[in-house]
Protein backbone atom coordinates (compact mmCIF):
# COMPACT_ATOMS: atom_id res chain seq x y z
CA UNK A 1 0.00 0.00 0.00
CA UNK A 2 1.45 3.60 -1.22
CA UNK A 3 2.17 5.56 2.18
CA UNK A 4 -0.23 8.51 0.24
CA UNK A 5 -2.74 6.73 1.42
CA UNK A 6 -1.13 4.87 5.26
CA UNK A 7 -2.48 7.74 6.93
CA UNK A 8 -6.14 8.15 5.54
CA UNK A 9 -8.87 6.73 7.94
CA UNK A 10 -12.16 6.50 7.33
CA UNK A 11 -15.19 8.87 8.77
CA UNK A 12 -18.59 10.35 8.55
CA UNK A 13 -18.73 13.95 7.85
CA UNK A 14 -20.76 16.86 5.88
CA UNK A 15 -18.90 17.54 2.25
CA UNK A 16 -18.20 21.18 2.10
CA UNK A 17 -19.47 22.80 -1.18
CA UNK A 18 -17.72 25.73 -2.42
CA UNK A 19 -17.33 26.95 -6.11
CA UNK A 20 -13.15 27.12 -5.98
CA UNK A 21 -11.34 23.99 -7.19
CA UNK A 22 -7.84 24.65 -6.54
CA UNK A 23 -5.48 23.55 -9.33
CA UNK A 24 -7.02 19.97 -10.07
CA UNK A 25 -6.24 19.19 -13.58
CA UNK A 26 -8.45 15.69 -13.62
CA UNK A 27 -7.44 12.28 -12.66
CA UNK A 28 -4.90 9.74 -13.25
CA UNK A 29 -3.58 6.55 -12.96
CA UNK A 30 -0.25 4.06 -12.78
CA UNK A 31 -1.60 0.49 -14.01
CA UNK A 32 1.23 -2.58 -12.60
CA UNK A 33 1.21 -6.01 -13.92
CA UNK A 34 1.79 -8.17 -10.68
CA UNK A 35 3.09 -10.88 -12.99
CA UNK A 36 0.10 -14.05 -11.16
CA UNK A 37 -2.82 -12.65 -13.00
CA UNK A 38 -3.23 -9.85 -11.18
CA UNK A 39 -3.11 -6.01 -11.96
CA UNK A 40 -2.79 -2.99 -9.23
CA UNK A 41 -4.29 0.52 -10.39
CA UNK A 42 -3.32 3.58 -8.23
CA UNK A 43 -5.31 6.16 -8.74
CA UNK A 44 -4.55 10.08 -8.19
CA UNK A 45 -5.93 13.25 -8.51
CA UNK A 46 -3.76 15.71 -10.15
CA UNK A 47 -2.85 18.75 -9.47
CA UNK A 48 -1.05 21.84 -11.00
CA UNK A 49 0.89 22.98 -8.03
CA UNK A 50 3.43 21.19 -5.71
CA UNK A 51 1.22 22.77 -2.45
CA UNK A 52 -1.83 22.07 -3.85
CA UNK A 53 -3.86 19.76 -1.03
CA UNK A 54 -6.68 16.77 -1.38
CA UNK A 55 -7.20 15.61 2.49
CA UNK A 56 -10.79 13.68 1.60
CA UNK A 57 -12.69 11.64 -0.40
CA UNK A 58 -15.87 10.55 0.23
CA UNK A 59 -19.83 10.49 -0.52
CA UNK A 60 -23.47 11.27 0.18
CA UNK A 61 -27.23 10.63 -0.43
CA UNK A 62 -26.48 13.89 -3.38
CA UNK A 63 -23.08 12.59 -4.69
CA UNK A 64 -22.80 9.09 -4.06
CA UNK A 65 -18.94 7.63 -4.63
CA UNK A 66 -18.76 4.34 -6.76
CA UNK A 67 -15.90 2.32 -7.52
CA UNK A 68 -16.25 -1.29 -9.28
CA UNK A 69 -14.01 -3.63 -11.45
CA UNK A 70 -14.94 -6.04 -14.31
CA UNK A 71 -13.69 -8.81 -12.32
CA UNK A 72 -14.29 -8.19 -8.79
CA UNK A 73 -11.11 -7.08 -6.27
CA UNK A 74 -8.04 -8.93 -4.79
CA UNK A 75 -7.77 -8.63 -1.10
CA UNK A 76 -4.84 -9.73 0.60
CA UNK A 77 -6.20 -11.50 4.24
CA UNK A 78 -3.86 -9.69 6.17
CA UNK A 79 -4.75 -6.22 4.66
CA UNK A 80 -7.44 -3.71 5.27
CA UNK A 81 -9.38 -0.92 2.96
CA UNK A 82 -7.64 2.03 5.15
CA UNK A 83 -5.72 2.67 8.13
CA UNK A 84 -9.07 2.20 10.52
CA UNK A 85 -12.58 1.13 9.61
CA UNK A 86 -15.34 3.57 10.88
CA UNK A 87 -18.32 4.66 9.35
CA UNK A 88 -17.91 3.30 6.08
CA UNK A 89 -19.38 0.30 4.77
CA UNK A 90 -16.42 -1.97 3.62
CA UNK A 91 -17.89 -5.32 3.85
CA UNK A 92 -18.43 -6.08 0.09
CA UNK A 93 -14.98 -4.48 -1.10
CA UNK A 94 -13.54 -6.97 1.31
CA UNK A 95 -15.21 -9.54 -0.07
CA UNK A 96 -14.12 -8.58 -3.57
CA UNK A 97 -17.08 -6.07 -4.53
CA UNK A 98 -17.85 -2.87 -4.96
CA UNK A 99 -17.23 0.18 -2.93
CA UNK A 100 -20.25 2.84 -2.41
CA UNK A 101 -21.11 5.42 -0.43
CA UNK A 102 -24.71 6.89 -0.38
CA UNK A 103 -24.71 8.07 2.87
CA UNK A 104 -22.46 10.59 4.71
CA UNK A 105 -19.04 9.31 4.89
CA UNK A 106 -15.46 9.66 3.86
CA UNK A 107 -11.80 8.79 4.75
CA UNK A 108 -9.66 11.76 5.16
CA UNK A 109 -6.42 12.92 6.16
CA UNK A 110 -6.29 16.30 8.35
CA UNK A 111 -2.88 16.72 8.89
CA UNK A 112 -1.53 20.22 7.35
CA UNK A 113 0.77 20.14 5.04
CA UNK A 114 1.16 16.42 5.40
CA UNK A 115 3.69 15.09 2.24
CA UNK A 116 0.16 12.36 1.93
CA UNK A 117 -2.34 15.41 1.08
CA UNK A 118 0.44 17.23 -1.05
CA UNK A 119 1.08 17.02 -5.02
CA UNK A 120 4.34 17.28 -4.24
CA UNK A 121 7.39 16.77 -6.78
CA UNK A 122 4.86 14.49 -9.15
CA UNK A 123 1.89 16.99 -8.89
CA UNK A 124 -0.80 14.40 -7.89
CA UNK A 125 -2.24 13.07 -4.42
CA UNK A 126 -3.24 8.92 -4.43
CA UNK A 127 -6.59 8.35 -3.52
CA UNK A 128 -6.57 4.10 -3.68
CA UNK A 129 -4.52 1.20 -4.28
CA UNK A 130 -6.82 -1.46 -5.94
CA UNK A 131 -5.73 -5.20 -7.44
CA UNK A 132 -7.71 -6.92 -9.59
CA UNK A 133 -8.47 -10.19 -10.92
CA UNK A 134 -7.52 -10.93 -15.09
CA UNK A 135 -5.18 -8.39 -16.93
CA UNK A 136 -8.40 -7.81 -19.30
CA UNK A 137 -10.00 -6.35 -16.27
CA UNK A 138 -11.09 -3.00 -15.75
CA UNK A 139 -11.57 -0.51 -12.52
CA UNK A 140 -14.07 2.25 -13.33
CA UNK A 141 -15.91 5.02 -10.87
CA UNK A 142 -17.01 8.03 -10.19
CA UNK A 143 -15.19 9.79 -7.14
CA UNK A 144 -15.96 13.18 -5.07
CA UNK A 145 -12.82 14.46 -3.19
CA UNK A 146 -11.53 17.63 -2.19
CA UNK A 147 -9.74 20.09 0.74
CA UNK A 148 -12.01 21.45 3.77
CA UNK A 149 -8.58 22.85 5.02
CA UNK A 150 -5.95 24.02 2.07
CA UNK A 151 -3.18 25.99 3.13
CA UNK A 152 -3.35 29.24 2.35
CA UNK A 153 -6.23 28.62 -0.02
CA UNK A 154 -10.14 27.80 0.07
CA UNK A 155 -11.95 24.65 0.74
CA UNK A 156 -13.16 22.98 -2.29
CA UNK A 157 -15.28 19.90 -3.16
CA UNK A 158 -15.41 18.34 -6.59
CA UNK A 159 -18.10 15.78 -7.09
CA UNK A 160 -18.98 12.99 -9.68
CA UNK A 161 -15.38 12.30 -11.30
CA UNK A 162 -15.84 9.84 -13.63
CA UNK A 163 -13.04 7.10 -14.33
CA UNK A 164 -12.28 4.07 -16.45
CA UNK A 165 -8.96 2.26 -16.89
CA UNK A 166 -7.69 -0.64 -18.03
CA UNK A 167 -4.08 -2.09 -18.33
CA UNK A 168 -2.61 -1.54 -21.26
CA UNK A 169 -2.09 -4.83 -23.91
CA UNK A 170 1.81 -5.55 -23.99
CA UNK A 171 1.48 -4.59 -27.13
CA UNK A 172 0.39 -1.16 -26.32
CA UNK A 173 3.03 -0.16 -24.11
CA UNK A 174 5.79 -1.65 -26.83
CA UNK A 175 4.38 0.66 -29.56
CA UNK A 176 4.29 3.75 -26.96
CA UNK A 177 8.02 2.61 -26.48
CA UNK A 178 9.10 2.61 -30.01
CA UNK A 179 6.96 6.03 -30.26
CA UNK A 180 8.90 8.27 -27.19
CA UNK A 181 12.23 6.61 -28.92
CA UNK A 182 11.00 7.89 -32.75
CA UNK A 183 10.38 11.29 -31.24
CA UNK A 184 13.45 11.29 -29.29
CA UNK A 185 15.10 10.60 -32.50
CA UNK A 186 13.42 13.74 -34.02
CA UNK A 187 14.45 16.28 -32.02
CA UNK A 188 17.60 15.66 -32.38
Amino acid sequence: MNNKIKLLSVSVGSLLVTSAMADYTGLSYDGIDNGNGTWTAHIYVDFTDETDELNWVGGNAQNNLFITSTDGFYQHGFGGPTSTYINVDWTDFESGGDIMIDTPGVWYNTCPNDEYILAGDDLRVMIGQFTMYNLDSSISGVLNFGSTMPSGGTPYQITGQAFNYSLPSPSAIALLGVAGISATRRRR
